[in-house]
């Protein structure tokens, strides 16, 4: 198993469920608390990683995971087994499904892509007529300079708030949600949920998986507390 699939499953282990993303099933209620379900039928979480977040959202509505790393795909495909799981990359959506979607959910997944106007566009090709599209992230006030997860060979690029309209378009803007202090106290959280439980974090996962995670995300938690990052929700629409 690679150091990437392990710092997955030590986030899984130390959020108690297969979620890579600040707040877990907290930031999964709160996004999907500003949707109308009832006139939703088919959603598309990309980025879905194990597949927690598709596992939660396919409980109200069918949901459909996709994500680049096959190894994520083949654990979610096998631990969740009433939900479909997309492997490939969101710029490839149209060669991957022809289905269309309602509604698209990224959870801190939008950062690691290299062109994130152009992801937007791919997944409008996917949507239908009044589809809305949640993406909850890392953000900055101005493009952010370095990649804070020095291992991972994919970009670190959160949303720079001067730029929304170019970013998200052809997407409209609905609103955006500051949920910068909700990132902030995740990471202080697990954080301190990895000192207390480092010997069998270790253990499970291997040290270097352990020590990569906890190095990354003591480097978000000061920039996060110095504010040089913050944490959205950003809410669009067709």
């Amino acid at each position: 198993m690679n150091t990437f699939i392990q710092k997955k499953h030590l986030l899984a282990e130390i959020r108690n469920g297969d979620f890579t993303h600040p707040k877990d099933r907290e930031a999964v209620q709160f996004a999907t608390s500003k949707i109308n379900f009832a006139s939703k039928q088919r959603v598309l979480d990309v980025g879905s990683g194990l597949g927690g977040t598709v596992d939660m959202l396919n409980q109200i509505v069918t949901t459909t995971g996709l994500d680049k790393d096959i190894q994520a795909v083949h654990y979610a495909r096998n631990q969740y087994k009433d939900c479909e799981f997309l492997h490939g990359d969101v710029l490839d959506i149209d060669q991957l499904t022809e289905e269309t979607f309602d509604l698209f959910t990224l959870f801190s997944s939008f950062y690691a892509f290299e062109d994130q106007n152009k992801a937007c566009n791919a997944l409008m090709g996917r949507a239908r007529e009044k589809a809305d599209l949640l993406v909850f992230e890392y953000c900055s006030k101005t493009p952010f300079k370095g990649n804070l997860f020095d291992d991972d060979h994919s970009p670190f690029n959160p949303i720079a708030l001067d730029r929304l309209d170019t970013i998200f378009s052809p997407w409209s803007i609905v609103e955006v949600h500051d949920l910068s202090e909700m990132f902030f106290e995740s990471y202080q959280s697990v954080l301190k949920t990895m000192r207390e439980h480092k010997s069998p974090l270790c253990h499970h996962h291997g040290k270097e998986a352990f020590d990569r995670v906890y190095d990354s995300f003591t480097k978000l938690a000061v920039n996060l507390d110095t504010g040089v990052l913050g944490g959205c929700l950003v809410h669009a629409q067709t």
